[in-house]
């Protein structure tokens, strides 16, 4: 199989991070950690420190182009700590490319989107999950229901609520990612969040627009990767990248890199994205 990585022309991080221990490189997350950090100060005794979550999300198209193993040795090399994929199989599809990522902890939820055969959400952790749940959407004039899968997981010292969705496209606040932000009562807060999925739709589009309103941030925007040049979508179309990850955060939390994952032949109608997020924590003392 050959592996191309799209990288953000003005971001060539990503570059230095995949030749160093052999491509380095994590989807909703809540970070809990000491306020003292959130100006980059930490209390007596304490030091900053950097947490990386390294991030992968893929929609599988239910696995029709490619073996769980054959998604998992495509990711293999962002050494991962959470995975978020949409329309995977129900069964053990999850599990068998958690063996060969080296992520043992799976969450499968149980609403299909659309109500069609192996479209589920699921979420891979390289740590224990707790809290897991499931929210079902039906907002919106499109298919339906959708939802997103959640967890809460703890990396090194930072502690994560993670959520893989797949929504349909929404207009506005008339759609199933505002009903998802309703639903889970997402107002803005101190509270540190990742979102990531297919979400539908693209980064200028109103939907999209209102997670502003919520604080969140774009990978790509803080990567320097222009969504314009690229897409999420394999076949050739005028749709650019409707698949995400975003975060929210009090803290500065710098993206070194994100990228778009191209493999020949692609394993599904949708490419994979990855993304390295460095949380700032207090250690010590």
């Amino acid at each position: 199989m050959m592996l191309n990585i799209v990288f953000g022309e003005s971001h060539p991080a990503f570059n230095g991070i995949l030749r160093s221990t052999v491509m380095a490189i994590s989807a909703m997350t809540v970070v809990v950690g000491s306020p003292a950090y959130a100006d980059n100060r930490c209390p007596e005794g304490q030091a900053v420190a950097i947490q990386p979550v390294r991030i992968g999300a893929f929609n599988v198209m239910f696995g029709a182009r490619g073996t769980p193993e054959e998604v998992a040795r495509l990711l293999y090399s962002y050494h991962l700590d959470l995975v978020a994929f949409a329309e995977v199989p129900d069964g053990d599809w999850t599990e068998r490319a958690g063996k060969v990522l080296g992520l043992p902890y799976a969450y499968v939820g149980k609403i299909s989107s659309a109500n069609q055969e192996d479209k589920l959400k699921a979420i891979l952790s390289a740590t224990p999950l707790s809290d897991i749940g499931e929210t079902r959407l039906d907002s919106g004039s499109s298919w339906k229901p959708a939802s997103a899968v959640h967890a809460v997981t703890t990396i090194g010292n930072v502690t994560l609520r993670f959520y893989a969705l797949h929504i349909a496209a929404s207009r506005g606040k008339n759609g199933q990612l505002y009903e998802l932000f309703e639903k889970e009562a997402l107002s803005p807060d101190s509270s540190t969040m990742v979102v990531a999925g297919d979400f539908n739709n693209e980064i200028g589009d109103s939907a999209i627009s209102n997670l502003r309103r919520f604080g969140f941030k774009s990978v790509w925007s803080e990567a320097g990767v222009n969504p314009q040049r690229h897409s999420t979508v394999v076949e050739p179309s005028k749709i650019g990248i409707i698949d995400h990850i975003f975060y929210r955060s009090a803290a500065e939390v710098p993206v070194p890199a994100a990228a778009v994952v191209e493999a020949n032949p692609p394993l599904s109608d949708h490419k994979p994205i990855v993304a390295e997020l460095r949380f700032r924590t207090c250690r010590g003392g």
